[in-house]
């Protein structure tokens, strides 16, 4: 002896509960005046996409450096290479005073290298000469 109609409510309860369940969303959207967020121009960056942002502030900080790459001359025809993007900077600094200095050198003979202190409050000075480390990219200096 088996009741079939006394399941028949408990099915249409859960029928309109996940009808709700699945039209609540678009109900909420229509209905909300914020929306979804508008969408950011191509050329912006998003913190909110990526987690942070970057912004070119090199030369107002006073780091101005320009890489030069090592040149040979042999056969009366010179020869300059790349150097790999990497290889002519080192963030230093000392350990007491907490800021990141920036070292930065240069690869051809003659060019001055830099040594860039941070001074505590976004800016740098380049002190390379003072500390004997500008000019060190002269033939047979190695």
């Amino acid at each position: 002896m088996s009741v079939p109609n006394a399941s028949r409510p408990v099915q249409w309860v859960l029928f309109v509960v996940f009808a709700a369940l699945m039209i609540l969303p678009w109900f909420w959207n229509a209905t909300t005046k914020h929306g979804p967020p508008p969408r950011p121009a191509l050329d912006t960056v998003v913190p909110d996409r990526f987690g942070f942002y970057l912004e070119e502030v090199s030369e107002s900080s006073g780091v101005v450096f320009q890489h030069e790459s090592p040149c040979w001359t042999g056969n009366s025809i010179p020869s300059c290479h790349r150097s790999p993007p990497w290889a002519p900077v080192c963030p230093s600094g000392d350990v007491n005073r907490c800021y990141a200095d920036i070292y930065a050198t240069n690869s051809r003979s003659g060019t001055r290298n830099a040594l860039y202190m941070n001074r505590g409050d976004g800016s740098f000075e380049d002190r390379a000469s003072g500390m004997g480390v500008a000019d060190l990219n002269r033939t047979g200096s190695g």
